[in-house]
């Protein structure tokens, strides 16, 4: 059976995201690490969804059993369950339920976590650059170590950070993420340009975990 990162990475589009990699890091010293995971938000957020969808399940249901003069509970009851346990499994209606807000919430911690696992600082001139998808929750950060935090504000990023969720919303993740790591060594190109000797500090490649 497919797994999510096969549905959204294929092998040659792999090769391609770390083409685009090198392709960017040639214009400036800036090390650049792509990573996807499969959500950040948690189960609990999940179960709130879960809880919040049975809610409007059994609104539902009353509604109809109303129109449809149905009086026996039991039939509201089932009907809250598996409309409330359906749209638990359905994307768009899950990340309606757990909000905007507890998404891009869960999504930063996720990412500020993955940014200290993958030693982000360690770089010789602290210029590392993290860019962070969560596929699930269609929630994109990106960090900068000290360098290039103090040169480019948060702000610098919200073009790269929409191209990459255009991009999951109508499955062309790869085409998308290729744009925006292109547009990130433009931007880093003039205040951190690359050495005459360049050395590749970070892997290429885009890391994939759960």
């Amino acid at each position: 059976m497919e797994s999510w990162a096969e549905k959204v990475l294929n092998d040659a589009q792999k090769l391609q995201i770390e083409t685009a990699v090198a392709k960017a890091e040639l214009l400036t010293n800036a090390e650049i690490v792509p990573m996807i995971v499969s959500r950040s938000s948690e189960a609990r957020e999940g179960l709130r969804g879960f809880v919040v969808g049975a809610v409007l399940g059994l609104l539902v249901c009353y509604i109809l059993a109303e129109y449809f003069a149905i009086h026996g509970y039991s039939y509201v009851v089932l009907g809250t369950g598996v409309i409330g346990y359906l749209a638990s499994f359905v994307p768009k209606v899950a990340r309606l339920l757990i909000g905007q807000a507890e998404l891009s919430r869960s999504s930063e911690i996720r990412a500020e976590l993955e940014f200290s696992r993958l030693k982000m600082t360690k770089t010789k001139d602290h210029v590392g650059i993290l860019v962070f998808v969560s596929e699930f929750d269609h929630k994109v950060v990106v960090l900068a170590d000290e360098a290039i935090a103090k040169v480019l504000p948060a702000s610098t990023w919200t073009e790269v950070c929409s191209t990459v969720i255009s991009g999951l919303k109508v499955n062309a993740f790869s085409e998308k993420l290729i744009e925006a790591i292109g547009k990130m060594g433009t931007l880093c190109a003039s205040a951190f340009p690359p050495k005459s000797v360049n050395i590749n500090e970070m892997e290429n490649h885009i890391i994939i975990k759960d």
